[in-house]
């Protein structure tokens, strides 16, 4: 599997599903003070130090180093992806497996892809078809489906014949599949998308946000209990109750009924 194929599912994955959402993903790659990369090491792709370590690359090859410039995992693997639940996806001869922060391989390089882990699971592609396993890498969801996302909040978006829905741990279908394009869930509420456009629905596949709208972007990391989509020149700002906050046009400055519900940093 060539390196840029990966990294652009990696991407789409590691973050949000939908490319509006990756917003809350930040490039956040920086030493302590006092310490430098040393030289030939370059940072990774996906530069983001995640649970004390980093994806970082030399000579081609990529591994893991520390806030103190320390090479923790060497530079053995044709692609890294951050650390998540104590495991890190890589890559060699073209599969994927998991290792642990002793540069340990945890789950055989067998996979075709490969999702982070989140909640104690992972979905993994074999042979063209998705199945989930846990973080010992037992299969616990047969390999049936196109396409799994990652886990949150108990259930996973994925993909049957081109249509998305949600699953539980135990591969139980949950939310049938209905939708052409489905996020994971977050405070018990899921972007998802049919032909008529983008809209939100709740885990009893409640629509509490029309779809409707041509894109989601996501404002709850700035705003408490805010949402945002956009429909032609214009922002709709929502609340996790789907009631309609404000609109505004894509020149005006940010309503100040949704200025006021801004996340204190203090």
């Amino acid at each position: 599997m060539a390196k840029g194929f990966v990294i652009r599912k990696l991407l789409t994955t590691l973050t949000l599903a939908f490319s509006l959402s990756l917003s809350s993903y930040t490039i956040a790659c920086e030493l302590s003070p006092g310490y430098k990369l040393s030289e030939g090491i370059s940072w990774g792709e996906l530069c983001d130090f995640n649970e004390g370590l980093a994806s970082a690359q030399k000579d081609g090859k990529y591994g893991f180093i520390d806030k103190q410039a320390n090479v923790i995992a060497p530079f053995s693997y044709d692609f890294t992806a951050d650390f998540s639940e104590g495991l890190a996806i890589i890559e060699k001869n073209g599969h994927q497996g998991y290792i642990n922060k002793k540069n340990q391989v945890i789950i055989p390089i067998m996979y075709d892809d490969v999702r982070p882990f989140s909640e104690n699971k992972a979905a993994v592609e074999h042979d063209g078809q998705w199945g989930v396993i846990n973080n010992t890498g037992e299969l616990t969801v047969p390999y049936q489906f196109d396409e799994i996302r990652y886990f949150s909040e108990g259930l996973a978006p994925v993909r049957k014949d081109q249509m998305w829905g949600y699953i539980d741990s135990n591969g139980k279908t949950v939310i049938p599949f209905n939708y052409l394009n489905a996020d994971s869930f977050r405070d018990g509420l899921a972007v998802v998308a049919k032909a008529s456009g983008y809209g939100m629905i709740n885990k009893d596949n409640k629509i509490i946000i029309p779809m409707e709208y041509d894109m989601p972007i996501f404002t709850g990391n700035y705003y408490i209990d805010t949402f945002e989509f956009v429909k032609g020149n214009n922002f709709h700002y929502f609340d996790s109750e789907g009631n309609l906050l404000a609109v505004s046009d894509y020149l005006d400055t940010i309503p100040k009924v949704i200025r006021v519900r801004q996340i204190s940093t203090q």
